[in-house]
């Protein structure tokens, strides 16, 4: 028996109001992003001190808060330094849906990792070589606790994909919805961007194939045109998804040599085998855009709404590391290690970031920020995109980790927003204006302030008897590494993160609520 299907938006219009109010609220969508080392000077990776406008008492210390300004350098607009893309993407509006947040610590010495960002402390380069790292365990990292969430994923009709992982910087359990059983990595979902689109919405890739927009013309007519129920809002948002399933199906069936003639094109996998992909900069950020284009059609759809998107084959310096740069030296010594944060390899190091940023991140927020949810909302409205790196700005050190996002997670997050949780009174390390960091307030906060974003309660996360937030690990001053300890103030001795601190670690990060 012959046919097409081809999944479509949800049309609100079409609901009752409980039912729209229902889909709306389980339409959260989850994106991340984490990229290798860190390393970056304070000055270049966040905006101006004089933005921060406002000061408040919390957890023991104060942190303060501004609006984000976005300025113009050329024909580029920038958030800061290394949060800078041509102006034409980085518009106001998108801006406006932004937040850049500094002073979030992984609380101890992380070293190279995977997945440490999403939660997983248990899988660093330093091995059990000294506490923590030789009590703290493999743990699911938030995208499969989200995934695997009946608060999040309400309805499972239209589900192909808990989860699309991109260069596996997953974990889950054996169990992941009771948590239960060992923690392993999770493989990459599919190859390649193309491959990823297939296994979402079935598509045949014999070439001689029609397009299956082609197929179901008819019905999207009859369902456009016949339907008096169906609002202009919603008649507009099916055009658009019509045209942007077209498009990339148009894209992926184009020929490109030296693919076979029987394999449409163009997908990811046939972009990273190039010779010099791990040396130049514009084919990594072609792979990442092919990426970013399937995540948001399953992300419009509803097959999938949680993507982790790894930058780079690294897992502990072994394998393919994408740097967003044209370099072929040695990225970890020669560029990531100089701590002198200025002359020529430190401004690459500024640049690729800088690429990422606005040729990955921003491209993956505006590609979202263009598809319309009716009522007025966007997809990027209803989700949230993440940043994250894989160290702070000291590499292999989890203090000041930074965080870049977009979209307010249905409205549960405010925008526009620079955030600096950092205790100033608590320096750690040689001080020195672009070397220095402070102590802050935990990563257990931010993830689990994630995870309320996305609708889950901190019961379907936090462990009994383990930190509040998300992982469950709490450690103390004894776990860090001499150097990195906080060793008081005028003479009197303070913990780096006291149970002020932690006490807070399950609410959502101050300023972050709408």
């Amino acid at each position: 028996m012959g046919g097409a299907t081809l999944a479509l938006p949800v049309l609100p219009s079409l609901f009752t109001a409980r039912q729209a109010h229902a889909q709306m609220a389980g339409s959260k969508c989850l994106a991340t992003f984490m990229t290798p080392h860190g390393g970056l000077g304070q000055r270049e990776m966040y905006p101006a001190d004089a933005t921060l406008t406002e000061t408040q008492a919390y957890a023991g210390h104060d942190i303060r808060r501004g609006n984000l300004v976005l300025s113009a350098v050329g024909g580029d607009a920038q958030l800061s330094a290394v949060c800078r893309a041509p102006s034409a993407d980085l518009t106001a509006a998108l801006a406006a849906k932004a937040n850049i947040i500094r002073g979030v610590d992984v609380p101890f010495w992380i070293d190279h990792n995977t997945g440490g960002a999403l939660g997983n402390w248990g899988d660093t380069n330093v091995g059990d070589r000294f506490p923590p790292t030789n009590f703290i365990t493999r743990t699911q990292t938030v995208d499969q606790v989200v995934g695997w969430s009946n608060s999040f994923y309400r309805d499972t009709s239209r589900l192909k994909e808990r989860v699309m992982v991109v260069n596996s910087l997953s974990y889950a359990h054996a169990d992941p919805r009771a948590r239960t059983g060992n923690v392993e990595r999770v493989g990459t979902t599919a190859r390649g961007s193309r491959e990823l689109f297939d296994r979402l919405f079935g598509t045949n890739t014999a070439p001689a194939r029609p397009l299956v927009v082609d197929q179901v013309v008819e019905s999207y007519k009859a369902l456009r045109n016949g339907s008096a129920r169906l609002s202009a809002d919603d008649k507009r948002r099916l055009d658009e998804h019509m045209q942007r399933i077209y498009e990339l199906q148009r894209k992926l069936q184009a020929s490109a040599p030296p693919a076979p003639p029987s394999r449409p094109a163009k997908s990811s996998s046939e972009v990273d085998v190039a010779s010099n992909f791990n040396t130049t900069a514009a084919p990594q950020v072609e792979y990442h855009r092919l990426w970013n284009e399937v995540v948001v059609a399953a992300f419009s759809t509803g097959v999938s709404r949680v993507a982790s998107l790894g930058t780079w084959g690294y897992d502990f310096g072994i394998g393919r590391l994408g740097h967003f740069a044209d370099y072929a030296g040695d990225w970890h010594e020669g560029i990531l290690h100089k701590y002198a944060y200025s002359g020529p390899d430190y401004d690459q190091l500024v640049v690729a970031n800088r690429r990422f940023f606005g040729s990955v991140v921003v491209d993956l927020a505006k590609r979202m920020d263009a598809v319309n949810m009716g009522n007025g909302t966007t997809l990027l409205d209803q989700s949230l995109v993440a940043w994250h790196q894989e160290c702070g700005n000291r590499t292999h050190l989890g203090i000041n980790m930074p965080i870049v996002a977009f979209g307010s997670a249905g409205g549960y997050l405010r925008t526009g927003q620079y955030l600096d949780y950092r205790n100033t009174r608590k320096l750690l390390g040689t001080p020195g204006e672009l070397a220095s960091s402070w102590h802050g307030l935990v990563w257990n906060q931010w993830l689990g302030t994630m995870m309320q974003a996305m609708g889950l309660a901190p019961a379907e996360y936090e462990t009994a008897g383990g930190a509040r937030g998300y992982p469950r690990w709490r450690t103390r001053d004894e776990h860090m590494i001499q150097w990195t300890r906080y060793n008081g103030y005028n003479g009197v001795t303070e913990q780096a993160y006291p149970d002020s601190v932690w006490n807070v670690a399950g609410d959502p990060l101050p300023w972050t609520r709408a």
